[in-house]
């Protein structure tokens, strides 16, 4: 018997990219501004390795991608998503039997869109931008960028942009479609590359000086960087280089073989032969943008398509808060101050915050217990753990490290077991206290008043000469007592002040 689904039992969105190098579904449910992905499944088809001679996509590439194309049918038609968006890229587009696939692929009951040039680089730039959103914050805006199997799509996003994307094209300059054609001419790859960027002269007139990049080849170089380096940190996510560092692991890229590359756990053998020519072009267009950093978004075109339906209102939102909201929200049913409450608590704690910092710390708030689930001596390092590792958006490396130390200070972690968890290594002294004393302001609170509602939002912390001041109404006075006074005597150890508490109004 077959149960009836409900609606919010279903994934909100679902998207099917049929690219030039792989065959992909991603679903995704959560809040529409910072969607979580809960199904992610891609087939490497190579559509994009067409017939030299006559531009058709191979039978074999087809077959295969149909085959995919056959199984996610009855994936979709079992899950019921409540959006569906299905499209083709470059080697649907550029094929001169194109049309006769895309039949084939309505004959199952799919309905793609064909996406031109032009507007699949507009949806890739609003991918990025949704989980960047700091683009909008920085002078000129960045130049967005996303290498695929078939073509590379370069754009402008900016603030000043009517829809935030402005200039735009997509360029015949995939890295499939480059190592098919330039096999054994890799000298005549660069040249031909450098002669399709450098027409494209609004690249210099930007400003810009970041370069955000998505793209499975890219991502593949971003790889080598993070093994090569010993990167501390294994996430993807905004990883940033220099210019000089980017151009110098591109050379070192050129430079191997094929057999080479393939060495590196970092490298999938099929991905291998196509990262020269990766590198090939990111070298080109470092040089037309002559950016300052390259930092690797994971989001992109299918990203691109839900941000898309949002309103500029919608868009414009921070969406680091909104997925902590959503994350905390799965420990519902247990004691959980409330986050703007708790952030207004521990904020006289702050040495002169950052507009990134006040924003990380808020984001604390909604998390404050999100180690509930733990046993207790391991949610210290669990709470970091989640933290490193959850998809959240707009994050910066750097920001995730702030982040997990919060939180693990939040959960009774130990000072001399932080290096063993988190890398720290990653911010500077004046970071790791400010994260210190957000955690440990926050433990106190979840001490003194665990739900939040007995009256956390009526009572203060000040910072005053040589004091540490707790302020209670007097009908709360009971709040206190042996264990919050543990943690308040070390909250006001570390920032270098006596405990004056309590103090009734």
């Amino acid at each position: 018997m077959r149960v009836e689904r409900l609606t919010g039992d279903r994934p909100r969105w679902a998207v099917i990219d049929i690219g030039s190098n792989s065959v992909r579904l991603v679903m995704y449910e959560g809040p529409a501004r910072s969607p979580m992905t809960v199904f992610n499944e891609k087939v490497l088809c190579g559509l994009g390795q067409r017939n030299q001679e006559t531009g058709a996509l191979r039978e074999e590439a087809m077959h295969d991608a149909l085959t995919v194309l056959r199984r996610f049918r009855a994936i979709i038609d079992a899950v019921q998503p409540q959006e569906l968006d299905i499209f083709a890229t470059a080697a649907s587009r550029d094929a001169t039997n194109g049309p006769q696939f895309l039949a084939a692929i309505h004959s199952l009951g799919l309905e793609p869109t064909l996406l031109p040039g032009e507007e699949e680089a507009r949806l890739a730039a609003l991918g990025i931008l949704s989980g960047s959103p700091e683009i909008l914050d920085r002078k000129n805006g960045a130049i967005a960028g996303d290498i695929g199997g078939g073509s590379l799509e370069l754009s402008h996003i900016d603030a000043s942009h009517q829809d935030f994307v402005g200039q735009r094209v997509s360029l015949p300059l995939g890295a499939l479609r480059l190592s098919a054609e330039y096999t054994t001419k890799p000298g005549a790859a660069i040249k031909h590359i450098r002669k399709v960027v450098e027409a494209e002269e609004w690249l210099q007139k930007t400003g810009a000086k970041s370069f955000y990049i998505v793209g499975g080849a890219w991502r593949g170089l971003m790889r080598i960087a993070i093994e090569r380096s010993e990167y501390p940190l294994d996430v993807l996510d905004h990883f940033t280089l220099t210019r000089d560092e980017m151009e110098n692991l591109c050379d070192w890229v050129i430079g191997r073989s094929v057999e080479q590359l393939e060495t590196l756990s970092s490298v999938q053998k099929r991905r291998a032969p196509t990262l020269p020519y990766a590198a090939m072009v990111m070298k080109a267009v470092l040089d037309a943008v002559s950016p300052k950093d390259v930092i690797l978004s994971s989001h992109g075109v299918r990203e691109g398509c839900l941000f898309n339906k949002l309103s500029r209102d919608e868009q414009s939102e921070d969406p680091l808060p909104i997925l902590a909201e959503h994350v905390a929200s799965f420990g519902r049913g247990h004691l959980r101050p409330e986050a703007d409450s708790l952030y207004e608590f521990v904020r006289p704690l702050c040495s002169d915050p950052t507009a990134e910092e006040s924003r990380l710390w808020h984001a604390a708030a909604h998390l404050c217990n999100i180690a509930t689930l733990y046993q207790p001596d391991e949610k210290a390092e669990q709470a970091a753990r989640l933290i490193l590792s959850l998809p959240f958006r707009g994050l910066s490396h750097r920001g995730r490290v702030m982040l997990a130390t919060a939180l693990y200070y939040r959960h009774g972690g130990s000072s001399g077991d932080v290096e063993d968890t988190i890398p720290i290594g990653l911010i500077d002294d004046r970071q790791l206290t400010e994260a210190q004393k957000i955690g440990l302001g926050m433990r106190f609170a979840a001490a003194l008043d665990p739900d939040g509602t007995a009256g956390l939002g009526e009572a203060t912390l000040e910072v005053e000469g040589d004091g540490l001041r707790l302020t209670l109404p007097h009908r709360l006075i009971g709040l206190w007592g042996l264990g919050p006074a543990k943690r308040f005597q070390r909250l006001a150890a570390l920032i270098g002040k006596e405990p004056v508490a309590p103090y009734a109004l």
